[in-house]
């Protein structure tokens, strides 16, 4: 007869059967198994032996296909995998550690073959240390000779101002081109031998030296006068009255800046911008006969000939032996119709000066306006000068000492 199957008894899957057993399985290996319901104090507990499944809940015959898959999930649990990890990472870590080796042995080897390369050659070796000890002694020898060349300029440079005057202005030329020669950089020759060549009139080398000054130092307020006097002598009125500006923003109070700035505002017609440095010259420099005389000059060129007047008649209160003062007075007094005192001028001229020198003033155009007076005839009469009208007779008529001196 067949085994009853009670057909209201709830079975459990076989996988819940699985986790079952070994919940129990943990338990009766911890503390035992607890004793059935009921059952007396120190009864033993019931069921199969400790560790193996009770039948109805392992109903999976041992070596079944359902009882190994069991057992290959409980070997591929978290706890029993931790030894297979470890040691892969032990592997990698040995492997890491073979390769570092290897490239330190290599760096090494490298290391060790560059260093023993010159070793076989003795001479190798000595050479850099040698050369070193060359190149050292050279610096050594090179700087000692430019302290000893700086320390001569200073001598160079009076030896050629003395030549200078001396009168043997092309020794002093020759010296400084050798010494600069040897000296390229030197400012100090270069400014020098710019002097010298302005004095000779070599005016296209003597700018070529102070531009290349004011190249390497443009504070250098000595060049920049220099040049702009270059300039001015040239008649580059624009290039003079440019560095002439240049050096009053640094230098507002140079007498020689203003006179080059207001020369080249006389030449280019624009006399009213020079009278403030003519002024100005003046103011700094009240003994300057010449900056009076050319200040006079642009108060008549301008038609303020009673300004001129006072600024000639004050120069002849200190100076009465000033030709062109003198001129210059006659000038203005005969632009204004005023013979007396133009005819007067002249007659002191000629007592200071003698006949022939004030007879050319004379035969100017300056004096076309009184011309035609009786009194200025018979001041040409008695200098043995014969007039037709208004025209003298004379063939050479001076020119006009109006405009600025260069």
């Amino acid at each position: 007869m067949e085994p009853t199957h009670d057909i209201y008894r709830k079975e459990d899957p076989p996988f819940l059967i699985n986790r079952r057993w070994r919940r129990r399985r943990t338990h009766d290996s911890e503390g035992g198994r607890e004793p059935p319901p009921g059952a007396p104090p120190g009864a033993p507990a019931t069921g199969t032996a400790p560790g193996t499944a009770p039948s109805h809940l392992n109903p999976v015959a041992p070596g079944s296909s359902l009882s190994h898959r069991s057992h290959r999930r409980h070997r591929r649990r978290p706890g029993d995998g931790g030894s297979g990890s470890r040691a892969l990472w032990v592997i990698l870590a040995l492997v890491f550690g073979v390769y570092a080796l290897f490239l330190v042995a290599s760096v090494l080897r490298s290391k060790r073959q560059g260093h023993a390369a010159p070793a076989p050659t003795a001479p190798a070796t000595a050479v850099p240390v040698s050369t070193n000890q060359q190149t050292g002694t050279e610096a050594a020898r090179h700087i000692a000779e430019r302290i000893t060349a700086w320390n001569n300029l200073a001598n160079i440079t009076l030896a050629a101002q003395t030549l200078k005057e001396q009168g043997f202005a092309d020794q002093a030329e020759e010296r400084l081109t050798r010494a600069l020669e040897t000296t390229p950089d030197s400012t100090m020759l270069k400014v020098s031998l710019a002097r010298i060549l302005i004095q000779r009139e070599k005016y296209p080398r003597a700018a070529e030296l102070l531009t290349e000054v004011l190249e390497a130092d443009p504070s250098d307020l000595k060049a920049r006068l220099l040049l702009a006097s270059v300039f001015d002598t040239q008649k580059n009125h624009a290039a003079a009255l440019a560095v002439a500006k240049w050096l009053l923003e640094t230098d507002p109070n140079s007498p020689e800046a203003h006179r080059i700035a207001a020369n080249a505002y006389l030449n280019t017609d624009r006399r009213g911008m020079a009278l403030p440095h003519l002024r100005k010259v003046v103011n700094l420099d009240p003994d300057n006969l010449v900056a009076q005389n050319n200040l006079g000059v642009a108060y008549t060129q301008m038609g303020q000939h009673a300004k001129a007047i006072q600024i000639f008649n004050g120069i002849l209160e200190h100076n009465t032996s000033d030709s062109m003062t003198y001129f210059n007075l006659a000038v203005c007094y005969a632009k204004q119709n005023m013979t007396d005192q133009s005819v007067e001028t002249l007659t002191r001229a000629i007592a200071l000066f003698g006949k022939p020198f004030v007879v050319t003033w004379m035969k100017s155009n300056d004096f076309d306006t009184i011309r035609g007076d009786p009194l200025f005839a018979t001041l040409m009469e008695q200098q043995g000068m014969k007039t037709d009208g208004n025209t003298t007779l004379g063939t050479n008529a001076a020119a006009s000492t109006l405009e600025p001196p260069d």
